[in-house]
């Protein structure tokens, strides 16, 4: 899944959790569920150069990804 350039950051992270859930029910809320959604979430930002400086700075939250992106995009 991407993001398309209409569509917010809060858009694809909810268009993935929505997958997620439907995908893995059981493991919904954990941390397991936390770093798959995490990493699918960068995985749909269009710029994976960004993305993978994301990565490397180990987000545990999707707030905390999402506004590591947000600065990381400011500075560019």
């Amino acid at each position: 899944m991407r993001k398309s350039s209409s569509k917010t950051l809060q858009d694809l992270a909810s268009r993935i959790q929505t997958q997620m859930q439907k995908a893995f029910p059981d493991i919904d809320g954990t941390e397991t569920f936390m770093q798959l959604y995490i990493q699918h979430f960068l995985n749909g930002i269009p710029d994976q150069d960004l993305a993978y400086e994301v990565m490397k700075l180990s987000p545990k939250t999707l707030f905390e990804a999402v506004d590591s992106l947000t600065s990381l995009e400011s500075c560019k």
